[in-house]
């Protein structure tokens, strides 16, 4: 993934050993961006983190908005893990740990949501088929008293 990108071999093999969910397409373009920023020997800081992310975010509305939620907060991670190792090229290490408690609070209030969503959606999903079950069951009840009623006349 990151093979022609040039980097010291000591570097290259640390970026290689990275955890990251190769899995999820943006925490792997985002540790691609790491990699070249690093290799341009240009810091990489909390404002240009944030710029590449489109902090601040807002709580998720959907399942997807929250994956997303979830690849960023990967996406601290692996900047948390390239600061033990090298500290003076991601200098804002306090800073992404406050964001992403922040980022653990948004997710959580958004899996709530989203519960509370998902619970809202079944029970009028729920009350539908109920109703249509009643409205069911009565044209079925009307159609059988009219058939009795027409049985019973022409007897």
């Amino acid at each position: 993934m990151i093979g022609h990108i040039k980097l010291p071999l000591k570097a290259m093999y640390t970026f290689c050993c990275a955890p990251i969910n190769r899995r999820m397409p943006f925490v792997c373009t985002m540790f691609l961006k790491y990699t070249r920023q690093f290799s341009q020997g240009e810091v990489i800081t909390f404002d240009w983190l944030c710029h590449q992310i489109g902090w601040p975010i807002s709580p998720p509305k959907t399942i997807l908005e929250l994956v997303h939620l979830e690849a960023i907060h990967d996406v601290f991670d692996t900047y948390l893990w390239l600061f033990y190792r090298f500290p003076e090229m991601f200098p804002d290490a306090e800073i992404i740990r406050s964001v992403q408690e922040e980022l653990d609070r948004v997710i959580e209030e958004g899996v709530s949501d989203i519960v509370r969503l998902l619970r809202n959606a079944e029970t009028e999903v729920s009350s539908h088929i109920n109703r249509a079950l009643e409205e069911d069951d009565f044209v079925a009840k009307t159609a059988k008293e009219q058939l009795s009623k027409s049985k019973s006349s022409k007897c």
